[in-house]
């Protein structure tokens, strides 16, 4: 029954409501749970529509399928807000990390051709360089803002100097020593914009699919047609 499913899809957003603690920026906490109500809610009106196209005694079969398929149409509209904001984080997160993670701006004051020429320079002494030795560089450079050298090696033509999730996980680093709140506001906006992400393709399959949706007179009909066709 629809009721059924209603309430399998109630508990997964009981459960979430249950456990924002885990995102340690405030404000998205509280979006997402002033959101998760909201879903509730919804969900809630629905059950109880579903109860009473279920109760009517003046429908038929094939009229309460209809019915049923028109609530599921009816709320897919109602989830809009849902799969906007699923769209909406992974958009925010991407700004953020791309923000966060961006490569030094070149030296002010340095003419256009100064910078690349100090670059290749930069470059060659790199490659001569065993890899646990570019690494150790690299790791100090970070650490010491050596955006020079940084820029230089991330910015390198062809392939990467160093394995990226090595740079990664040096800038993660770096990040978490000077600019903690904002690494843990992206981290928090990693886990909120998946766990949303699964809710909106959840919701949208389940719905969708009730455009499928047939009674069982509808069934048993096309089978005999299909049988007086042989």
């Amino acid at each position: 029954m629809i009721e059924d499913h209603v309430s399998s899809r109630k508990a997964m957003f009981e459960h979430l409501l249950a456990n924002t603690a885990k995102y340690e920026d405030p404000d998205l906490r509280a979006g997402q749970e002033k959101r998760l109500r909201q879903n509730i809610e919804i969900l809630d009106r629905m059950q109880q529509k579903a109860n009473t196209i279920r109760k009517d005694v003046n429908l038929s079969e094939a009229g309460m399928a209809t019915q049923q398929r028109h609530l599921m149409k009816a709320s897919l509209g109602e989830f809009a807000p849902l799969f906007e904001a699923a769209d909406n984080l992974d958009q925010a997160y991407i700004r953020e990390y791309a923000e966060l993670s961006k490569v030094p701006d070149a030296p002010a004051g340095r003419s256009e051709l100064a910078t690349l020429l100090r670059e290749q320079e930069i470059r060659a002494w790199a490659h001569s360089l065993t890899m646990p030795g570019l690494m150790l560089h690299y790791y100090t450079a970070v650490q010491n803002g050596d955006a020079e050298f940084v820029r230089a090696v991330r910015t390198a033509p062809g392939p990467a100097l160093l394995p990226i999730e090595y740079v990664e996980r040096v800038e993660r680093e770096r990040l978490q020593m000077i600019q903690k709140d904002k690494l843990a506001r992206l981290e928090s906006l990693d886990t909120l914009r998946k766990e949303l992400r699964g809710l909106s393709v959840m919701i949208q399959n389940w719905l969708n699919g009730y455009e499928e949706v047939k009674s069982l007179a509808d069934v048993v009909k096309e089978k005999q047609l299909e049988m007086a066709s042989r």
